[in-house]
């Protein structure tokens, strides 16, 4: 979503980046929107538990 590339199977194309344009207009800045299918969110928000498989981020602290 950041640099507006589309997931490689869309159905419509233009409905797909206008939800994007959606979702920008309903947050006061854009790194309120937390794609929690995204291997970045691992990358950006610190870990406070890991356990058995389990992987917790703690998304109210600034990124990294």
């Amino acid at each position: 979503m950041e640099k507006g590339l589309l997931f490689p199977i869309v159905v419509d194309a233009a409905d797909y980046l206008n939800g994007f344009d959606i979702m920008r207009g309903l947050v006061e800045a854009p790194t309120r929107i937390v794609p929690g299918h995204d291997p970045l969110v691992r990358e950006r928000y610190p870990q406070i538990f890991a356990d058995g498989g389990v992987d917790v981020r703690r998304l109210g602290l600034p990124r990294v």
